[in-house]
């Protein structure tokens, strides 16, 4: 039997082969990032729970939570109606997690991997055309 950190790698691998954006690191094994912005100040996580999968924007890794925050903020009104979904959803407040969205769909069942992996791209289309629109546009 396999252990959960070796689901989450084999998870991972086979996420990341298959039509992952270039640019997506995995980090401490639950999470997957991709830069969403030209300078980098808003990443696109991918998680994976036992329970379920998120997908939320946050700062880049080793930057404080402040640097997403600073930028998605001022524009939260707008990036909730795009995104259909809360700037913090409950729990999420003060955990530099924004515009988080779940789906119970866990990385621990491989039958549901492949709809993981569909989610994802979806979700993931989603964020870029928002954040591209919304933060990027000159």
């Amino acid at each position: 039997m396999s252990t959960l950190p070796e689901i989450r790698r084999a998870f991972w691998d086979r996420a990341l082969a298959s039509e992952a954006p270039r640019g997506v690191e995995t980090y401490r094994d639950s999470n997957a990032i991709l830069p969403l912005t030209g300078a980098g100040d808003v990443c696109l996580a991918f998680g994976i729970q036992q329970d379920g999968s998120s997908i939320f924007l946050r700062s880049p890794v080793n930057a404080s939570r402040d640097v997403a925050r600073l930028r998605l903020e001022p524009r939260q009104v707008e990036l909730r109606r795009l995104l259909a979904t809360p700037f913090e959803a409950e729990g999420d407040a003060g955990q530099g997690r924004y515009f988080r969205k779940r789906v119970k769909l866990a990385f621990t069942q491989k039958s549901q991997w492949d709809g993981i992996v569909e989610w994802f791209g979806r979700c993931r289309a989603r964020y870029e055309i928002v954040i591209t629109e919304t933060l990027e546009a000159p």
